[in-house]
């Protein structure tokens, strides 16, 4: 059977010929497009000057491979990485093939040895190998027993979901609309969860605002104790305060009571509770007692 891409019917033959060259073209088939994945095993070919070989490429100086990968046009968007790739690829067919890659299909028992044997190449991910077991299926005739189960989704007769059951123009626009519209769909998922996230930082954001204001609100509401008389208005004068006797700008120091139309009548934390506080009171309780005193003596004399 004729392995159909997108590509010159050059690069077709190719695939079709040389399982190599189809393992090399599924390998590089990431983060690039269809047809520069599997034209880039042709013009691999003709950089080399020929077709290469799974020992050869085991064996190739791996600065002169990454070289040829990144000539321009590059073969692929890194280079470098998949020339590397690629290069692992060649070693694990020539180690445990005998260098021969279609042995990697052609001697597998069941679909499941199949997809575990394929699922252990370098670049081929779960989604990958069972793509690749499919197109096995589907296009060149490697069927095992299992083979569909083995490639889950993409072995299902009439699907067209990847590579695999790419054929002609038709098969290939299907393929295309279909991952469209996964796209279209991962998108609008993620709007969806962008917004639900933005509103919620900003209902987070308002409560925390909330939150901040009470606890100002508390910090500077007045503390217990008595206060200065205001106007008849029940307005806060300034020369109220500048007149307030001593003792009462003493019990005002201490926490203990609250002059008028000053800072410390608008915001004026209360004193913490504990020893410590307790003992601060008691301090400024004997001062203020003080305070009245000598005011009572001064006025007496």
């Amino acid at each position: 059977m004729t392995i159909w891409m997108p590509v010159e019917p050059e690069a077709n033959e190719l695939l079709s010929n040389s399982p190599l060259a189809l393992l090399i073209a599924m390998l590089l088939d990431q983060q690039v497009t269809l047809e520069k994945a599997f034209s880039a095993p042709l013009e691999l070919a003709r950089r080399l000057g020929h077709e290469p070989t799974a020992a050869e490429l085991a064996d190739f100086d791996p600065d002169r491979l990454a070289a040829i990968f990144s000539e321009r046009p590059a073969l692929h968007r890194y280079p470098k990485a998949m020339a590397a790739r690629v290069q692992d690829l060649a070693r694990l067919i020539t180690e445990q093939y005998g260098g021969d890659a279609a042995q990697l299909w052609q001697s597998a028992g069941s679909g499941a040895g199949l997809l575990k044997r394929v699922s252990a190449l370098p670049g081929f991910g779960a989604q990958k190998a069972q793509i690749f077991v499919a197109l096995l299926g589907k296009q060149l005739g490697v069927r095992p027993p299992g083979w569909q189960e083995a490639a889950g989704a993409f072995g299902a007769e009439g699907s067209r979901l990847s590579v695999a059951d790419i054929t002609d123009e038709e098969s290939l626009g299907q393929v295309r609309s279909h991952k469209q519209a996964i796209k279209a769909a991962a998108k609008a998922g993620k709007a969806g969860t962008a917004g639900k996230a933005g509103t919620a930082g900003k209902a987070g954001t308002a409560a925390r605002a909330l939150a901040t204001r009470s606890r100002l609100s508390r910090r500077c509401s007045p503390p217990p104790g008595p206060t200065l008389p205001t106007s008849r208005r029940g307005r806060r004068h300034p020369e109220l305060a500048d007149r307030a006797p001593p003792v009462l700008v003493a019990g005002a120091a201490a926490g203990l009571l609250t002059i008028p139309g000053t800072r410390q009548a608008a915001c004026c934390p209360r004193p913490a509770p504990g020893a410590g506080s307790a003992l601060l009171r008691l301090v400024a309780a004997g001062a203020l007692v003080a305070a009245a005193g000598l005011v009572l003596a001064v006025r007496g004399a």
